[in-house]
Parts: structure tokens; sequence; C-alpha cells
């Protein structure tokens, strides 16, 4: 995920699922330092609304 905005440096790190529930707050979350190779599922989206995704 990028972590932006707020007066923080611009970083990525992962949200990683702890068998219920995700991180809630990505910007305490550790830094990915570039050129880390990571595992996972990617989920792409260049317009998070409420009308789009999946409901569930």
């Amino acid at each position: 995920m990028n972590v932006y905005g707020g007066g923080v440096k611009p970083f990525f790190t992962t949200l990683k699922y702890d068998g219920e529930k995700y991180p809630l707050n990505p910007s305490v979350q550790p830094k990915i330092e570039t050129n880390t190779k990571i595992k996972g599922t990617a989920i792409i989206a260049n317009k998070l609304t409420d009308e789009n995704g999946i409901k569930y």
C-alpha cells in the first residue's frame, strides 16, 4: 500500500491479514525498502469508492 499525506514522507507498506482483520492504520506499519521482493496478492485500483469493488 502506498502511504502518503498528512505530513508523512511517502512510502510503501504491506497490510498483513492476521486471520481476523487487516491493520487499521497503514502509516504505522513497517516501510518496504527499495528493491525488496514481496510475495502475496496485490489489489490494484485507481478509483476506490463505494460504487466500485466487490460487495460483501
